[in-house]
């Protein structure tokens, strides 16, 4: 009589000439068990999938809204204490009417708000502008417009200092670039 054999060193054939049944039935039970582990398998890595995607859904989800700008009920914009004009950007005073009349006619307010003259620089400005590009005779005011562009333009007012160009760079050390 041959040894017993474990149903794992089994083959078929061997099994049907000993007419030993429990080779081919455990045969049939273990290829079942296989199936069955690979189908759990499955299942597993269908659970993990969905957890993965729930949880990336879930973080998205409360983030929304988190990025967006903040409305202002407010059409006037505000530097510290400066409103400034919506339509031109410039300081708001009782002389913008007339300033905006004389000067944004031929010109954006952006050519005023870039530069940082002093009166007689405004001055020598408006000059060059009735020499070369036909600027009118501003007559009585000239003195209002300049008053205005002196006192809220000029090189050391406080809408300067705080929100437009940098102070001048002083005393700088230069290094050569290899």
């Amino acid at each position: 009589m041959e040894p017993r054999r474990l149903p794992e060193q089994c083959l078929p054939s061997d099994c049907r000439k000993s007419g030993v049944a429990h080779c081919s039935a455990a045969l049939r039970v273990g290829r079942k068990q296989d199936y069955s582990a690979g189908k759990t398998q499955n299942v597993m890595n269908t659970v993990k999938s969905v957890l993965v995607i729930t949880a990336l859904l879930v973080s998205l989800a409360s983030f929304r809204g988190v990025y967006r700008p903040a409305q202002t009920a407010s059409p006037v914009v505000k530097t510290d204490t400066t409103k400034l004009d919506p339509e031109s950007g410039m300081v708001n005073d009782p002389n913008l009417m007339m300033v905006k009349a004389q000067c944004t006619a031929c010109h954006s307010s952006k050519l005023i708000l870039q530069h940082r003259f002093t009166r007689a620089g405004w001055q020598e400005r408006i000059r060059w502008m009735q020499k070369y590009h036909k600027l009118w005779d501003l007559g009585e005011s000239e003195k209002v417009v300049l008053d205005y562009l002196e006192k809220n333009y000029g090189p050391q007012t406080a809408v300067n200092l705080n929100t437009f160009r940098r102070a001048p760079l002083k005393e700088v050390k230069w290094y050569k670039l290899h």
